[in-house]
């Protein structure tokens, strides 16, 4: 399987892949993109959901910050996030995060806090803030999906989060039409399982990639990875 990658930042997509070495285009500039794309041998996409559909990295920073704030005395508490630590734990699973937030937190402030508290802070947090919806939908994410149904590319959504967690995010008015099952036959989250039974592991691990490629049944495909 050939990876490209699809990023959307500021109002611009930016596809590379080892067939596409750079491709940058608008998304109002239609008729550009689909000439590209028509050009571009994909055929199968599937879309990261935080960050590329829906507009939720704010609030695991967030999150992150008002945990830290319950933890660490007043005077110590960041009120912004480490842009280098939030690069590291962007896309890793529940797990993962929390293991790197604990040692982060050990190292910077020379607090001990144990793993599974954290876990549970940052868990009731989050399902605070996904219930009450206040997060947006990306711009230009409808139109990049209905653009690539309307090439007949089957497309997919592979997550980190967890199934609950997705459901609670996509199930607001606002977000329950992006997920509709003609939109997205198949949705893949970071605590399924693959074909053989195993855990899926955390990104940058393709394992969530390759799940959902396989529920696409994809034997030779080229997959846009939303990243």
């Amino acid at each position: 399987m050939r990876i490209a990658q699809l990023t959307f930042q500021g109002g611009v997509f930016q596809m590379s892949s080892e067939l596409v070495t750079s491709l940058t285009f608008k998304s109002n500039d239609p008729e550009f993109l689909m000439d590209r794309l028509l050009k571009d041998p994909t055929r199968h996409v599937l879309f990261d959901c935080d960050g590329l559909i829906l507009d939720t990295e704010p609030v695991y920073s967030t999150v992150a910050l008002e945990a830290l704030k319950q933890i660490l005395p007043p005077t110590t508490a960041p009120t912004t996030f480490p842009a280098p630590l939030k690069r590291r734990i962007m896309g890793g699973t529940k797990i993962q995060v929390a293991r790197q937030m604990v040692a982060f937190i050990q190292d910077e402030y020379g607090v001990q806090v144990d793993l599974q508290h954290w876990i549970d802070l940052t868990e009731t947090l989050e399902e605070e803030a996904f219930q009450c919806g206040e997060f947006g939908v990306m711009p230009g994410v409808k139109e990049a999906i209905s653009l690539f149904k309307g090439f007949g590319w089957p497309v997919a959504v592979a997550t980190s989060s967890c199934r609950r967690h997705f459901s609670m995010k996509s199930s607001h008015p606002h977000t329950a039409p992006l997920f509709t099952l003609d939109s997205f036959p198949q949705i893949t989250c970071g605590d399924d399982r693959d074909h053989l039974g195993r855990p899926l592991q955390g990104k940058p691990h393709p394992s969530i990639f390759s799940a959902a490629r396989n529920k696409l049944i994809v034997d030779t495909a080229v997959a846009v990875k939303g990243i």
